[in-house]
């Protein structure tokens, strides 16, 4: 903390002289450091007389950001948040310090509340600001940073607590802001006065650079979701840089148009902190959320955080406990904001009745698990309460369910939801590591989802993908599919592995073409819709295992009709319901067809989920249609092809079938690649299974094994280029070793 006014250095004053005899002096030579990044802080210092040069770690090389006097401190931050030191110290001139050790200023703290109150304000502004420079160094290297850095001493620095708002949709521009830490809401009000939220954006990413060009309204609504610090940029400051600094600034200017660019459709959520709380008795809250930290480890940096480890890196047994009116909170909000700052994942654990602590974790969060029995009881219930009523309104939560290990099925999960008022319910059986691994990814916006698309007898194909994924260890969490890809979808969400696929399918599809007088539809539909109310006999889409949805197409208003909800057997049954070959599905006075109509590869509806962070596509549909083999004329005998059809050699009139399959095609098949693009796919896999017919619906295990086949190099190609490597675990960071306090739990 910088003493930049007679105030601020009127209480360091006031501090040290309380203080007494604990004060010692040293002096620092010329060149030497006081602290360094990195390393333990071992008390408090003041500065008495000389200049130090604070750096801190940037992109390159170390990054001056500021200069300390007399009557300013340091390692004020280390005292308060606990850990090591955020930045290098080093005299550029001799230089002599009072200094306390960290014991005693502890000590004087707790004496004196306004004290620590005031010192934590100042730490705060310094964390903050060291943040803002670590983010800035993003945008452009160490140099042009050191050119900079009088304009950034400028920028002002904005804390918002959860719920404020920061920009309102129709104000006058004035501003841009960067977001340093936090997270905020991005929405946008319709002409009916409703609200959509279009994005949520994290640290190092800008809202409002409209702004900085000309002066217009704003275009959305921005608020606070959690806790956050943003830096404001105004547009005179902008100018002032960019005449100063033109090529830097074109540049940064150039970085900040593409970060915010239009965002892909169903955009990534920025997740970087999350809370486990568990309400089950039955579950060891330390076994499950070492398992949450270990499964998010795959994807970088993750810190464990528990209410004993911040005692213990605090120093302060309790402190993790303390209600916001007490000094100590501000200390936790300090630690739990440099822990996040420097780990690409935060998991809080958080007991069952463990209030200040809870209150503190669950305001910090991005999103929230709660981890619960299959039928709590009223304790149960009321704990969930307890927690939900902590957690910001924006904050996402889910439910991981934990039954036994022999549960064939879940029930009930909706009526559950609703009980528990969280945003989704997720499954996993006790002993699982998978399940829990999945719920993990899921809630933090990191899972695997794989989208399955129509293509008649070639969808089997699908299958082989599946067993391709499962032998590389690439997991499936998620799932989507259009057409004959809902039932396949359908079936690995409930479970259904890939070695006994191929049964399943047999019994699915066998004697599937009941024909019967056209004037519907050509086929009755009875056998298909039997075998489908079979293999989803009593499954909701709430229920299922992995979480599924798939796409019909609403005949009767034009527009894809999204099932995430209700009960599976009839969604998945209209979303095979190819117009003119089955007939078409009731749904109140409206009809349903196939998906594939209008969206065959529903890579869209499931980037519209927000929490993939891969998507795995599968695209079977044939590349061209049915040729005319023949010049048959513009009129056509029904005998005459019949004749055709079982005489030798091959009929020169093309099929009804595969006419009515390809036309439902045409129309998605348009916008296959706008949609592939919007959602961000990662894998494309499109399969080439040319010779398998649209409704050849009995060669399904040799289609099986060619999409193996075919999926095979695709899939190790795109492992070899950085894909999903299921490399082991990174956990690191101040949180993450045992102690005695933390094995009691």
């Amino acid at each position: 903390m910088t003493a930049g006014d007679d105030d601020a250095r009127a209480w360091v004053a006031e501090l040290f002289a309380r203080l007494g005899d604990d004060v010692a002096v040293r002096d620092v030579a010329v060149g030497d450091t006081l602290t360094c990044h990195g390393e333990a802080v071992d008390g408090l210092y003041r500065v008495v007389s000389g200049h130090l040069e604070a750096t801190v770690e940037g992109r390159g090389g170390g990054l001056r950001v500021g200069g300390l006097g007399p009557g300013d401190l340091v390692g004020e931050i280390s005292l308060l948040a606990g850990g090591v030191s955020t930045a290098t110290v080093t005299a550029t001139e001799p230089v002599r310090v009072a200094f306390v050790p960290a014991a005693v200023a502890h000590a004087a703290l707790d004496a004196h509340p306004e004290l620590a109150a005031r010192l934590a304000e100042g730490a705060a502004e310094r964390v903050d600001r060291n943040a803002l420079v670590s983010v800035l160094t993003e945008f452009t290297d160490l140099s042009e940073m050191t050119q900079l850095a009088p304009a950034v001493a400028e920028l002002g620095l904005r804390r918002l607590p959860s719920g404020e708002v920061l920009l309102c949709q129709g104000d006058v521009a004035e501003s841009a802001f960067l977001v340093v830490s936090g997270r905020l809401a991005v929405t946008v009000r319709d002409e009916h006065g409703e609200q959509t939220e279009v994005a949520r954006l994290g640290r190092g990413q800008v809202v409002g650079e409209g702004a900085l060009f000309e002066r217009e309204a704003r275009s959305a609504t921005v608020v606070a979701v959690r806790d956050s610090v943003v830096a404001e940029l105004r547009a005179e400051t902008f100018h002032a840089m960019l005449a100063r600094n033109p090529v830097t600034m074109a540049r940064i200017t150039r970085q900040l148009v593409e970060r915010m660019a239009r965002p892909p459709r169903g955009q990534r959520r920025v997740v970087s902190t999350v809370a486990v709380v568990t309400t089950n008795p039955a579950v060891n809250a330390r076994v499950v959320t070492t398992q949450v930290t270990e499964a998010l480890g795959r994807f970088g940096t993750v810190a464990h955080v528990t209410a004993a480890r911040v005692d213990a890196d605090l120093g302060v047994r309790g402190i993790a406990a303390s209600e916001p009116s007490e000094p100590g909170s501000r200390r936790v909000a300090a630690h739990l904001h440099e822990v996040e700052l420097t780990h690409d994942f935060t998991v809080l654990e958080v007991d069952r009745g463990a209030d200040a602590w809870a209150r503190a974790a669950l305001g910090t969060a991005d999103r929230v698990l709660l981890v619960v029995s299959p039928t709590p009881d009223r304790d149960e219930r009321d704990a969930v309460a307890a927690a939900t009523d902590r957690i910001a309104t924006a904050t996402r939560t889910n439910a991981v369910v934990v039954h036994p290990v022999d549960t064939a099925q879940p029930r009930g999960t909706a009526a559950l939801r609703d009980v528990l008022g969280v945003d989704r319910v997720l499954h996993a059986r006790a002993g699982r590591r998978e399940d829990l691994d999945r719920a993990a990814r899921i809630t933090a916006g990191r899972a695997v989802g794989l989208a399955l698309g129509g293509g008649g007898a070639r969808g089997f194909a699908h299958v082989g993908v599946q067993r391709v994924l499962a032998e590389r260890g690439v997991p499936i969490d998620v799932l989507a599919g259009s057409s004959i890809g809902a039932p396949i979808a359908g079936g690995m969400a409930c479970g259904v592995p890939p070695e006994d696929f191929g049964p399943a399918l047999h019994r699915l599809f066998a004697g599937l073409l009941d024909y019967t007088v056209p004037v519907v539809s050509l086929v009755k539909g009875e056998r298909i819709t039997r075998s489908i109310q079979e293999q989803f006999d009593g499954w909701d889409f709430e229920d299922t295992w992995k979480p599924f949805l798939c796409v019909s197409t609403n005949l009767t208003r034009s527009r894809t009709r999204v099932h995430r909800s209700g009960p599976t057997a009839p969604a998945v049954r209209a979303s095979v319901a190819i117009p003119g070959v089955l007939p078409p599905v009731p749904d109140g006075a409206d009809l349903l067809v196939d998906g594939g109509v209008l969206n065959n590869l529903p890579v869209d509806v499931l980037a519209d989920e927000g929490i993939c962070g891969t998507i795995i596509a599968v695209d079977v549909a044939p590349p061209v249609g049915p040729r005319a083999r023949s010049d048959y004329g513009l009129s056509v005998s029904g005998w005459q092809a019949l004749r055709a059809t079982v005489g030798r050699g091959r009929s020169g009139y093309p099929g009804i079938a595969s006419v009515l399959m390809r036309s439902m095609l045409v129309g998605s098949q348009r916008d296959r690649t706008r949609v592939l693009d919007e959602a961000a796919v990662d894998l494309v896999l499109e399969l080439d299974l040319r010779g398998v017919g649209l409704l050849e619906f009995d060669v399904i295990d040799p289609v099986i094994a060619r999409g193996a086949e075919l999926a095979g190099p695709l899939v190790d190609d795109w492992l070899a280029s950085g894909g999903w490597t299921g490399r082991a675990p990174t956990v690191a960071g101040p949180s993450t070793a045992s102690s005695d306090a933390d094995d009691a739990g």
